[in-house]
């Protein structure tokens, strides 16, 4: 359900507490981050605009998706020609 039928009585600056995040209604209308749709909801948690809970869930589940990745290991070569030497004479 979109967030404009679900919260028909949401002033601007209001903010709404969805889920796992907040909402606030802005004045300007832009674009939904997840479908593209216009809408004047923003959720603070990803700093987007988001037109209803479907969509935040979406964001969500990319969010949760994309920390649980892990970057792949880099193997560290040894250097063959590094030789570890004291340092003699200075000071």
């Amino acid at each position: 359900m979109k967030f404009e039928e679900k919260y028909p009585k949401a002033f601007v600056g209001q903010r709404l507490n969805v889920n796992e995040d907040t909402i606030t209604k802005m004045e300007e209308m832009k674009d939904c981050e997840a479908c593209n749709e216009p809408t004047e909801y923003f959720s603070t948690s990803f700093m987007a605009y988001i037109c209803s809970e479907q969509c935040l869930r979406k964001l969500w589940t990319s969010y949760r998706v994309a920390i649980s990745i892990k970057p792949p290991e880099r193997k560290r070569e040894k250097s063959r020609n590094f030789q570890a030497r004291p340092i003699i004479g200075r000071g």
